[in-house]
């Protein structure tokens, strides 16, 4: 898991209600010793901090760029 490569021990996912988070997703997640974390339904604003960054990524990045794989997202979204 990429958090074993970065020495990362995650302590929560917080997430939304898609349904693309199923059981098995938070399974995962769970066996690592992370507390999932549900925001809750119609409320963006539990989650603002994601959603800021996605808006600001959407806004200062991805309105320039067209991106065919992951890598040329990770190459102009820097961490």
């Amino acid at each position: 898991m990429w958090c074993d490569d970065e020495g990362i021990k995650p302590r929560f996912l917080v997430r939304d209600a898609d349904t693309k988070f199923s059981g098995p997703l938070n399974t995962i997640w769970k066996t690592e010793g992370a507390r999932v974390i549900q925001i809750p339904h119609r409320a963006p604003q539990a989650n603002s901090y994601a959603e800021s960054w996605i808006s600001s990524a959407k806004r200062e990045c991805l309105d320039f760029f067209v991106c065919f794989s992951l890598g040329q997202l990770a190459y102009i979204t820097p961490t």
